[in-house]
């Protein structure tokens, strides 16, 4: 058997998705492993570029672990939030001793883009988003600059609109694209981190829920 073709086949087993696939409740999700999976940025040396989508589950399980935060008050920033979506896109250049100097904030929006399996989303300028959301990314901003430094001041927030017809589904099969200048990276869902995870009964280990088989013995996974 051709090689490429064997390994081809084992990695689709693998990764392939399950059908019986559980959601995880928001307060039980992992925070680092969501952020692993939407933040993606580029291993050029001489290029500093960035893309971090921020999908609704975000915000769900950010204040679902935050006990100060009211259920009204969460449930009235979802409803607020969830007709949008939210990219940070950060694009700099790379000095011979480390120095970034980053793009300029209109040139970053005109060069970026967000594709949900192929289809191009609206983009939204700032001005045109409701008072409230505009406050909420007013107030965010400098936070970002105060937790990080110059990276937070340079992350450009450019906001989206999310088809109502073809809403990105974080839990469906799908593929969020996007586009910074050169930079294409993408988002396979679903987003492993908010499933519960299936054991390997060979093994009994727990392995990322969106896979329908072990990758060390090719047995069928387990929904817990």
């Amino acid at each position: 058997m051709n090689m490429k073709f064997k390994y081809g086949l084992v990695f689709f087993f693998v990764f392939s998705l399950g059908v019986f696939a559980q959601r995880k409740d928001f307060a039980d999700v992992n925070m680092d492993k969501l952020l692993e999976e939407t933040q993606i940025s580029s291993n050029s040396d001489a290029n500093m570029e960035l893309v971090w989508w921020i999908p609704t589950e975000y915000w769900q399980v950010a204040f679902s672990q935050d006990k100060s935060i009211s259920k009204a008050e969460r449930e009235m920033i979802i409803n607020m939030i969830k007709e949008y979506v939210f990219v940070v896109f950060i694009k700099g250049e790379i000095g011979v001793f480390g120095g970034i100097t980053y793009e300029d904030k209109e040139l970053v929006r005109k060069n970026s883009n967000v594709f949900y399996n192929g289809n191009m989303l609206k983009k939204i300028k700032e001005k045109n988003l409701p008072t409230d959301l505009q406050n909420m990314l007013n107030l965010m901003k400098p936070v970002m600059k105060n937790i990080i430094g110059p990276l937070g001041e340079n992350m450009q927030f450019v906001v989206f609109k999310n088809d109502k017809k073809n809403a990105i589904d974080s839990y469906k099969e799908g593929t969020v694209s996007f586009e910074l200048f050169n930079f294409k990276p993408e988002v396979e869902l679903p987003l492993g981190s908010l499933l519960v995870e299936k054991k390997c009964e060979e093994g009994n280990k727990l392995y990322n829920g969106k896979w329908a088989y072990c990758p060390f013995h090719g047995k069928e996974l387990v929904s817990q």
